[in-house]
């Protein structure tokens, strides 16, 4: 499956587990999210399990997006890929960076880093 595919795939599955509850949290929390699916932290987590070998283009396409939830699976792909090549996985991680606007998503990029430099 190409990488379009692949990041369709996981909206349309983000979609389908929007929780309406989940979303609120999130937007409390965390106002500056621009678009919030309100999934839940563990099916985000089995998502990111279920395509880790997407890699870096999957991160990437999944980060221009800007929603809120395909941004903490680009962070979780690109920790899982960081190893395979740490390069680019820095220069992602600083372009991402540079983009980071909220703590949430700020989070999973601050063990990306040690794991990158370890």
């Amino acid at each position: 499956m190409d990488i379009s595919h692949r990041a369709s795939s996981i909206r349309q599955a983000l979609a389908a587990k929007s929780d309406d509850k989940a979303k609120g949290a999130v937007r409390k929390f965390i106002p500056s999210s621009q678009y919030v699916y309100g999934v839940r932290l563990p099916l985000l987590n089995q998502i990111a399990k279920e395509h880790r070998d997407g890699g870096f283009e999957l991160a990437e396409a999944l980060w221009k997006s800007g929603a809120f939830e395909e941004k903490l699976l680009a962070a979780k792909l690109l920790g899982s890929s960081c190893k395979k090549d740490p390069d680019r996985a820095l220069t992602l991680a600083k372009k991402f960076a540079a983009q980071i606007s909220d703590w949430a998503v700020c989070d999973p990029r601050l063990s990306l880093n040690s794991s990158v430099l370890a």
